[in-house]
């Protein structure tokens, strides 16, 4: 009986204060929001996140809400949301309101404005809305971080391992090489924009390989955290078959061969550099538990002739591959594509 009466004695002096602060956004529980007679329930969304890409940390710390009254008739304050991701409205101004959401993080130990996103929605008195608002972070801008953690074990021998970060559909030039033997973690500032991320780990007899898009966004943190195990060096199948690439006819005495798991020529999971005009080719790379559509491109330089025509692997050795590429110009002074 005790521990009910403080209780009920803590709700009753929050709503006195709620009440004498004229607070009327209360966060009503749900089943008190569906018996309100009107009102608004706003709630905020952050953008979808696909597989095979790395995107930031979205751990907002809070929502800030602005109202503006497309018309000029009224006026609402400034609301801010912790802790969840709604926040019920009961006394805004009949009219049509456009509401932004403007979501907050902590980088670094400083909080910044990250993302942000509206909605318009006409109010009406009388009724119960509901109005959902998607918050984007700002790729342009402020510099984004990007952090990296990569584990391997030791009993594999593994003598190259290197992480690998380029510019990806973007004008502007990037490119750094990360050697993971010496450096397996590391923290860093990029300006926002979309990245391609090779990691390749290498012990002479077999090469494991991870391609992700890493997206950097204003003054958020990316993170790609890896751990890979014996499993990933043992369970491997071998693509192989002949190659011919050539430069106005001319035999490549040095080209790469990639490969890519989507028709889009987006996520290459695997590359390997074939020297002195090589005819034949091989490539190991991890096997799969279904069938799975490949396709095949060979670069030069900055330069990609694509294999219009996929091939199906599954856990087993697939030969009888044939490659065929030839470039028509050459990239003078570009750096090779990693």
């Amino acid at each position: 009986m005790k521990k009910l009466t403080i209780k009920f004695a803590l709700i009753f002096a929050t709503l006195c204060i709620l009440i004498l602060a004229g607070c009327s956004d209360i966060l009503l529980p749900e089943g008190q929001i569906e018996e309100a007679k009107q009102g608004l329930l706003i709630t905020v969304t952050s953008e979808d996140q696909t597989s095979r890409t790395l995107y930031p940390s979205a751990d907002f710390t809070k929502y800030v809400l602005s109202f503006e009254n497309t018309d000029g008739s009224a006026t609402y304050a400034e609301k801010t949301i912790t802790g969840t991701t709604q926040a019920f409205i009961s006394d805004l101004p009949n009219g049509v309101w456009k509401i932004t959401a403007k979501g907050y993080v902590i980088t670094n130990s400083k909080e910044y404005e990250a993302a942000q996103g509206s909605n318009t929605i006409t109010i009406s008195s009388g009724s119960l809305q509901n109005l959902g608002i998607e918050i984007k972070a700002s790729q342009t801008g402020t510099d984004g971080y990007f952090s990296y953690s990569v584990s391997f074990p030791s009993t594999v021998g593994i003598d190259s391992a290197r992480l690998y970060l380029q510019n990806y559909g973007s004008s502007s030039s990037y490119y750094s090489s990360f050697d993971l033997l010496s450096m397996k973690n590391a923290t860093f500032s990029l300006s926002p924009g979309y990245y391609l991320m090779n990691i390749a780990l290498d012990n002479n007899l077999q090469t494991v390989w991870r391609t992700e898009i890493v997206h950097i966004y204003a003054n958020m943190e990316t993170k790609a955290d890896y751990s890979f195990s014996v499993a990933d060096f043992n369970d491997l199948i071998t693509l192989s078959g002949t190659v011919s690439a050539k430069i106005n006819g001319t035999p490549l005495q040095e080209f790469a061969i990639r490969v890519y798991d989507d028709d889009n020529y987006s996520n290459q999971i695997a590359y390997k550099w074939f020297y002195e005009a090589e005819t034949t080719w091989s490539i190991k790379i991890p096997l799969f538990d279904t069938p799975k559509a490949l396709y095949f491109g060979i670069s030069y330089n900055l330069e990609l002739v694509k294999i219009e025509q996929s091939v199906t692997v599954s856990n087993q050795d697939k030969t009888g591959i044939n490659l065929t590429a030839n470039f028509s110009t050459i990239a003078l002074g570009d750096k090779a594509i990693m």
